[in-house]
């Protein structure tokens, strides 16, 4: 990866073919594709049919067990978010929902789905069901420009105090594979959870779907 770095090539970008690697550093056909084919393996690049071989997608690292906003996050490590609003709603809960928020199934819910982006690449779809009474003040514009988190907190009143998530690996479907720009039965990252608020009140109750191509998670002990 030193040709990367020194020739400062960002993600997508196309790589010389094995012949011109091959005259650039003086080694045979075979060395280079023995190469490529490990740092394929690793993910550092990938190959297109007809097209080339093209540096991969730098994995974007997200910390597990910290409450903090997508956008600041992402801000932090020195990337550029998006949100795109995908959908919001208010609806009646199914029981899933319920259970989770516990709340009643006449208890109307807020829904909001959004996509994600990362660097102006699509990075994971978001959905978020809140109990309609308590964040009424929310508004689509809002949405478009500001993190949740911040809005619950500064319009609606809401001190957030505890994540709790689970982690799994699962298969996009093809709504899912269209909106993330990947491959249907691609593997992603599915993360549900629940936010609660400095009383113990459950507030959000989300699933996360996340490009596996783009995320790790790190975790440190206290």
């Amino acid at each position: 990866m030193d040709y990367v770095q020194e020739n400062s090539l960002s993600s997508n970008a196309l790589l010389p073919s094995e012949r011109e690697f091959g005259e650039l550093f003086s080694v045979s056909r075979v060395t280079i594709r023995r190469a490529i084919d490990q740092l394929v393996k690793e993910g550092y690049v990938f190959r297109l049919p007809g097209k080339g071989t093209f540096v991969g997608l730098k994995k974007i690292q997200q910390r597990l067990r910290v409450m903090t906003s997508f956008t600041k996050a992402m801000g932090q490590e020195g990337h550029i978010p998006g949100t795109h609003l995908l959908e919001m709603t208010k609806e009646n809960p199914g029981v899933s929902v319920c259970k989770h928020l516990e709340v009643e199934t006449t208890d109307p819910v807020l829904k909001i789905r959004r996509l994600r982006s990362v660097d102006r690449l699509p990075f994971s779809i978001a959905t978020s069901y809140m109990l309609h009474e308590s964040v009424k003040a929310l508004r689509e514009e809002d949405l478009a420009m500001y993190s949740l988190y911040s809005l619950l907190e500064e319009k609606c009143g809401i001190k957030l105090a505890k994540n709790r998530a689970t982690l799994e690996v699962t298969m996009a479907d093809y709504a899912e594979a269209a909106l993330l720009e990947i491959k249907a039965k691609d593997p992603v990252f599915l993360m549900k959870g629940t936010i609660s608020d400095d009383r113990g009140q459950v507030v959000e109750y989300y699933k996360a779907i996340y490009r596996g191509d783009r995320l790790k998670f790190i975790t440190e002990s206290d």
